[in-house]
């Protein structure tokens, strides 16, 4: 896989269909062990349109889950240059009245072991 193409995966997050952005997510979780690929994964600039897609939630905590398995990925997921860690504090700050944000943001920190 052309790493330079692997970014296109997560706009397949934001598909309307739910078997597309399985697929995608899946493909994400498959090659996370790939430093490059995650790189180029967060590098991407449509984390903050993904992390507020509630349908998408499960499927972020998922390769959060997995990306934060190998060694050098909380880093990768840290830069400010990937906006992800930015986006999941967000989250967090929407506080308990929107569970379903506050929850994503949680794990997923949690899971990078930000905290």
């Amino acid at each position: 896989m052309d790493f330079k193409e692997s970014v296109h995966l997560t706009t397949l997050l934001l598909s309307p269909k739910p078997a597309v952005m399985r697929c995608a997510g899946s493909i994400i979780t498959h090659f996370a062990a790939n430093s490059k690929f995650r790189a180029q994964i967060l590098t991407s600039n449509v984390w903050s349109t993904i992390l507020n897609l509630p349908h998408v939630f499960p499927i972020i905590e998922e390769i959060l889950r997995e990306f934060a398995k190998y060694q050098g990925a909380q880093q990768q997921c840290t830069d400010p240059i990937s906006g992800l860690v930015h986006e999941l504090l967000n989250m967090l700050r929407a506080g308990p009245s929107n569970f379903d944000r506050w929850q994503v943001g949680l794990k997923g920190l949690l899971a990078l072991q930000v905290f």
